[in-house]
């Protein structure tokens, strides 16, 4: 029994040290993101629920002793945001694996590409990608995950791409410095679990207390229907040996023995000491560790998506477009709201009369600015012998011009703080041609660009989490759908234990899924700047293009009759065009080509 006893005591004493290390790690990382957090969260609620003014401004205005003064809210942010935001989505980046070297086989990168698809597809990775760059987008930053899910009743897995909902609700690690988060080494993620469902998968378990961050929802980590689990993802180093095989391959000695059951094993020729990385994960309440598995892969699969980041003393500051219009946009609400009030003022301007005019009908007079009365009467009275006139109201003044001056500016400041002006959002500009007013669309989309730029990387090192996963999940005999550019279907046959361990296969079992595409807006928006390429350049040279591209056979000649069409339109070839494919301009908006290689 003393043999089981001390085995268990070590266990208890590592499981004890893994929670020390969540919470101290936990606690470093709330102090570190205790102003960010502050900060995002007023951004989110300024955009999100509109809530626009200083709550003491609010408070005074509201409280007035002479009665309620308006605060309104004119939102001119959200229509920037989702300009930004959408055009994203209708640009969207994906993954795209390649051979990184001639000992790399294309077919097999070709396989790992349609495998990648496939998970983007199934795990509906656009959802996770568009949540997190909106979040990037309003308060600077955001988050997705990559995981893996059993299939079924069955030990295969299956690698999942998932959005993060509450991105407060992770706690990065602060000393990351990629701006994809790919250096991480230590990273947690909250959730609630209905108290019941928690005690019915962990019976042992002790529900304690922890607290938490801004932002996380709830202050305790406990509440009377719900319990605060954390997933603890860190990296840890591991020495071992690094061999080097005879096809010249390297390997670790920890994976040599495991590779090679079975058949005949390949000579060691070179070895040499090496540190590895072993990303692990647990489960835990403030006192238990619930479950724990070692990660396929040398990344955590927590992909941190940025706004615009700034570097001070050492210590990154995140933000979106929000905190940069607060001001002007503040400033467009209370103009609004004191031209609201003059104007309703207006309406409940007093009566100038004598005294005793208003003695008979005093209570209609009192109630005249509240009631529409057909008449007013008014008692007579004579000043010096004189009949005095009737009462009047003061005329209205009208609204200061240098009021309806500053509503204007403080709109001005708000485009100017995003770099985006009226062509950007679709309302008219000075720009008299198309080309002209393009060419400011443009300039908004670059003064934003580092928005989509920034997802773009975050999805590549997704891309890199996914390629490390797929021969350590995939890791037994299977036939697994890969998914091809245009959406369509085909099998390829994985097999580790196989000499050509990745083989295409034949779609032959007649499964159709239906995919409806609902992109087909973009390919209309990619064509656009190449016909404005192509007009550029076949101003007059439109004869000598016609006989080169002849003479040299790279354009079919029915596609070369439509390019210089008799109405004189330029058009790009179509996608089922394949000669004239090739030979097509590459298009020069900064978003069609944004899918970045993955190194296979």
């Amino acid at each position: 029994m003393r043999p089981f006893y001390w085995v268990n005591m070590a266990k208890a004493k590592q499981k004890s040290t893994v929670i020390e290390r969540a919470k101290k790690f936990f606690d470093r990382v709330v102090a570190y993101e205790a102003e960010q957090r502050k900060a995002e969260i007023d951004d989110i609620r300024f955009v999100g629920l509109l809530d626009q003014w200083p709550a003491n401004i609010k408070q005074i205005r509201e409280q007035d002793p002479q009665g309620a003064r308006p605060c309104l809210v004119v939102d001119k942010v959200n229509q920037y945001k989702n300009q930004i935001v959408n055009n994203i989505r209708q640009n969207r980046a994906g993954i795209k694996v390649r051979p990184v070297d001639d000992s790399a086989d294309i077919e097999v990168a070709e396989v790992y590409q349609g495998i990648v698809r496939h998970i983007e597809d199934r795990s509906k990775a656009d959802i996770a990608y568009d949540w997190a760059a909106e979040g990037a987008v309003v308060s600077g930053l955001g988050y997705f995950r990559v995981l893996t899910e059993y299939v079924g009743d069955s030990f295969e897995q299956d690698i999942r791409i998932e959005r993060i909902k509450n991105r407060f609700t992770v706690y990065f690690d602060d000393t990351s410095t990629e701006p994809d988060g790919s250096d991480a080494q230590q990273v947690i993620i909250t959730e609630l679990v209905d108290r019941e469902v928690f005690k019915e998968m962990y019976p042992d378990a002790n529900p304690c207390d922890w607290a938490t961050a801004t932002g996380d929802n709830q202050n305790k980590w406990v509440t009377e229907k719900e319990v605060r689990i954390a997933e603890y993802f860190y990296i840890e180093r591991v020495k071992d040996e690094l061999y080097q095989l005879e096809d010249g391959s390297a390997i670790y000695a920890s994976e040599y023995a495991e590779k090679f059951t079975g058949q005949e094993a390949l000579t060691v020729i070179n070895q040499r000491p090496q540190t590895r990385k072993v990303v692990k994960w647990c489960k835990l309440t403030a006192e238990d560790e619930l479950e724990s598995t070692i990660i396929p892969g040398s990344f955590i699969p927590v992909i941190k998506v940025i706004g615009i980041e700034t570097d001070i003393d050492g210590k990154s500051h995140y933000r979106g477009i929000v905190r940069g219009v607060k001001d002007a946009q503040r400033m467009y609400n209370y103009n609004r709201s004191t031209i609201a009030e003059s104007l309703n003022l207006t309406v409940k301007a007093p009566f100038i009369g004598y005294t005793g005019q208003f003695k008979t009908s005093g209570d209609k007079w009192a109630a005249a600015n509240r009631v529409n009365f057909a008449y007013l009467e008014a008692d007579p009275v004579s000043v010096n012998g004189t009949l005095a006139p009737l009462p009047h109201r003061q005329g209205f003044a009208g609204v200061p011009s240098g009021l309806m001056a500053d509503i204007q500016t403080s709109e001005h400041d708000i485009q100017a703080s995003l770099g985006m002006y009226q062509a950007s959002i679709g309302q008219d500009s000075d720009a008299k041609s198309g080309r002209a007013l393009n060419a400011q669309r443009q300039q908004g989309d670059m003064a934003t660009f580092h928005f989509p730029d920034n997802l773009a990387k975050s999805i590549r090192h997704a891309g890199r989490v996914i390629v490390e996963m797929i021969p350590k999940i995939y890791d037994t005999t299977r036939v697994v759908r890969i998914l091809g550019e245009d959406g369509s279907t085909d099998y390829a046959k994985l097999d580790p234990a196989s000499p050509q361990a990745v083989t295409k296969q034949p779609n032959e079992r007649g499964e159709i899924e239906k995919i409806y595409n609902i992109g087909g807006k973009l390919f209309s928006l990619k064509r656009m700047p190449t016909e404005e390429e192509l007009q550029r350049y076949l101003v007059g040279k439109s004869a000598e293009i016609y006989l080169m591209v002849y003479k040299i056979g790279e354009m079919e000649g029915n596609w070369v009759h439509s390019v210089f069409a008799p109405n004189g339109n330029v058009s790009a070839p179509s996608k089922s065009t394949t000669s004239a494919k090739k030979a097509a301009p590459k298009p020069a908006s900064g978003f069609d080509d944004m899918d970045d290689d993955i190194p296979f």
